[in-house]
């Protein structure tokens, strides 16, 4: 069985999703259009009955991958999986050296601006790379939405509690003070942290620096977790490249955590609340546990046919 394809009527209007098979003859015949290629969407050129059933929606919302699913009944009448993209940091990189490369050029003079930057946003501004990942979680979420007749909505998402996540132990006024609680500066926490101490050669006290265990460059954030404290000796461009600093920073990636996904997934759940407020919400324990008695492999598409309240699985997609 494959995916079904979505049809919607003359006039507009979203109707049940009818078989391959069908959608081929309807089309040959010149009964119908095709609308759009994503999802697979034809247009009746004729009148139809409008005959529909209870339809659910599954999104397994996240930072790299969607997982869709459409159920009916007992049945998956369509299920797929999107993949992001990752390289709009990268791509955002590349234009700001261009830009810039632009001052020592001899080209026509090009009116300043003003107006353009982060402090002058809207208030909801994100960066383009979380912004990218976000709005594509949520235009998926509509493509199926247009094309469904009066579908439920169920959505998985992901909470973290990023203090927590830093240190188990914490509780009460430890959430209100954070890390650099008594601290002016990051550099002045990071200093204390590491008792004024090179974190490679282990020397006490000399001209000390603060560096990044994961570079920006590669990912790499401002947070505490990811500054160390080294001397002017092991900080040099050499080290950087391929010596001991290098090698120091190789060996404690391992065990660096990175909290990018949960900070993501934070912001994607409080813009899924505001943007579909009639969507029923849930959370991976309760995806596992359905997963778990419709006997179905772990993925992302099948977590969605889980994920939309399907009791009892008749008939899917291959």
């Amino acid at each position: 069985m494959q995916n079904r394809v979505f049809v919607i009527n003359k006039h507009g209007k979203a109707l049940m999703p009818c078989k391959p098979r069908k959608a081929r003859i309807l089309l040959r015949d010149g009964k119908a259009k095709v609308l759009k290629k994503e999802p697979f969407t034809i247009q009746l050129l004729y009148g139809s009955t409008g005959y529909k059933q209870d339809v659910s929606i599954g999104i397994d919302s996240g930072q790299r991958h969607i997982g869709l699913a459409v159920t009916s009944q007992d049945k998956v009448l369509f299920q797929g999986e999107v993949e992001l993209r990752q390289d709009v940091k990268k791509l955002i990189d590349t234009r700001r050296i261009y830009r810039r490369s632009r001052r020592n050029r001899k080209t026509r003079y090009r009116k300043a601006r003003f107006l353009n930057r982060i402090a002058k946003k809207k208030d909801n501004w994100l960066p383009p790379s979380v912004a990218s990942k976000v709005n594509h979680n949520i235009n998926w979420i509509k493509r199926l939405l247009s094309v469904l007749p009066k579908a439920d909505l169920h959505i998985e998402v992901g909470k973290f509690d990023m203090q927590k996540m830093k240190n188990p132990a914490i509780n009460g006024e430890g959430y209100q003070q954070g890390d650099l609680y008594g601290y002016q500066t990051v550099k002045q926490f990071v200093l204390a942290r590491d008792n004024y101490t090179c974190q490679v050669c282990k020397k006490k006290g000399g001209k000390l620096k603060i560096h990044h265990i994961i570079y920006r460059s590669l990912g790499g954030t401002n947070t505490v977790d990811n500054l160390i404290t080294v001397c002017s000796n092991c900080h040099t461009t050499k080290n950087h490249q391929t010596g001991i600093l290098a090698k120091w920073c190789k060996d404690k990636k391992k065990v660096n955590k990175s909290y990018k996904g949960a900070t993501f997934m934070n912001i994607l759940r409080r813009r899924l609340y505001t943007a579909f407020p009639q969507a029923k919400f849930q959370y991976g324990a309760w995806t596992t546990l359905q997963r778990a008695d419709l006997r179905l492999t772990k993925s992302h598409y099948n977590d969605a046919v889980a994920i939309s309240g399907i009791r009892k699985i008749k008939a899917k997609p291959i």
